[in-house]
């Protein structure tokens, strides 16, 4: 059974083949628990790790049922080998295992999730350069686009997941978010020019 029914919207990784039940279970938990839409729509968040995303995603689905959330942390905390590894290994050492299979699992997931016609909140920093063909390819396939920038200083945004890391058990590495940062600057007006609706979130 595949995961996805058309091309890859960007280039990302396949899933890995132990994985691929637990992906297809993840899947189609997902879809059984949503409903298609007539006009759909994808608002890509962006921002670094601790910009608050995450937060501002909750409140936005609490108040929009209609859409589904993908966030690829939620996914790898989904995932048995990971919570096995969490409470093993350490969540530092989980995350650098388990990020990679999670992120494919979670762009299979998004796909799905566009071929299906859901209203879709990702919850991702946007700092990859692929995001601009997923953005284009999903415009292309009828949805109506938005994205929704939250500004936030790399130091603030260490502080914030220091104080995350000992609430929720996730783990953030520094460099990520300083390179996460770098990597705005460029991207940010080729966003702005591409989507139908571009919103920074104070």
């Amino acid at each position: 059974m595949p995961l996805i029914a058309g091309p890859k919207l960007t280039n990302f990784e396949d899933v890995h083949p132990d994985l691929r039940k637990e992906a297809i279970g993840l899947i189609a938990d997902v879809l059984a628990k949503s409903k298609s839409s007539n006009r759909p729509r994808l608002i890509h968040l962006c921002g670094i790790p601790g910009a608050g995303k995450t937060r501002y995603a909750k409140q936005w689905i609490s108040q929009n049922c209609d859409f589904v959330c993908v966030q690829f942390d939620t996914v790898m905390e989904q995932l048995s080998g990971y919570c096995r590894d969490r409470s093993e290994l350490g969540l530092a050492k989980a995350f650098q295992k388990w990020e990679l299979p999670a992120r494919a699992i979670g762009y299979h997931l998004f796909q799905s999730l566009v071929e299906n016609r859901r209203n879709i909140l990702f919850d991702h920093s946007a700092t990859s350069k692929s995001h601009i063909e997923l953005i284009q390819n999903v415009k292309n396939m009828g949805y109506h686009t938005e994205m929704h920038y939250l500004s936030c200083s790399p130091d603030e945004a260490i502080r914030r997941v220091q104080q995350r890391e000992k609430i929720i058990q996730r783990h953030t590495p520094e460099k990520l978010i300083h390179d996460r940062h770098n990597a705005l600057p460029e991207l940010l007006p080729v966003y702005e020019s591409l989507v139908d609706l571009f919103v920074s979130v104070s």
